[in-house]
């Protein structure tokens, strides 16, 4: 299991940062997740 994830500038936008939502719910290992340089903005960090 990973503890730390780098998807950083890959694209990712508002409705692609929806689809971790539930992942990201119910992980309790991760501890760092680098989303940097990615195009979700606000609406994408609701």
């Amino acid at each position: 299991t990973a503890e730390e994830v780098d998807f950083s500038a890959n694209g990712i936008t508002a409705d692609g940062l929806k689809a971790f939502d539930g992942v990201l719910q119910s992980n309790n290992v991760l501890k760092t997740l680098n989303l940097s340089g990615n195009a979700f903005g606000d609406e994408g960090a609701k």
